[in-house]
């Protein structure tokens, strides 16, 4: 049995994962290098619908990534939260069909996009193209990301004061 750890909000717990069948996933050329498998549609799906189940449960709040919801969003839980990174246009349909969004795209709030210009980061509205008061209450609103990769590359490439004094904050914070 293979060891996996979630992250439901409430800290990480590791859980036994069966193996599975070839008939729940597929190697794939899109998989990361780190030897984890593709999952086929129904394997996917089953699980993060069982787990979606079993965290609601316990009283969790669901968020999911939004290829969830670009895959089988009519499935999922109401109390669903749909995380919109990928780019736009994803949240409008989210918050469409009555679930909750947070919206941190890529391609504008990934702080590890160096290349992006600060303007970029101002001018993007989680709300564009969505007109509706009751749709727009659906937005949670924006989140922004760095990679933590990213930012020990900083660190150790470029340990200038400023970025020693964003390390501090960011360990002082986490003592806590």
């Amino acid at each position: 049995m293979a060891v996996a750890s979630l992250d439901w909000g409430g800290g990480i717990a590791s859980v036994r994962k069966p193996r599975l069948s070839r008939r729940w996933y597929r190697p794939s050329a899109e998989s990361p290098g780190d030897g984890i498998a593709q999952y086929t549609d129904n394997g996917y799906k089953y699980f993060v619908l069982r787990a979606q189940k079993i965290a609601l449960s316990h009283g969790y709040e669901v968020i999911n990534w939004e290829e969830t919801f670009n895959n089988f969003g009519s499935q999922l839980s109401p109390k669903t939260v749909v995380h919109n990174w990928l780019g736009g246009g994803v949240a409008q349909k989210v918050v469409a069909a009555g679930l909750r969004c947070i919206v941190s795209n890529q391609d504008k709030w990934y702080l590890d996009h160096l290349d992006v210009p600060w303007q970029k980061f101002y001018m993007n509205e989680p709300l564009t193209n969505i007109s509706t008061p009751e749709q727009q209450k659906l937005v949670i609103g924006g989140e922004v990301c760095l990679w933590e990769k990213v930012l020990m590359h900083l660190i150790s490439s470029k340990p200038s004061g400023l970025v020693l004094q964003l390390l501090q904050v960011i360990l002082a914070k986490t003592k806590h």
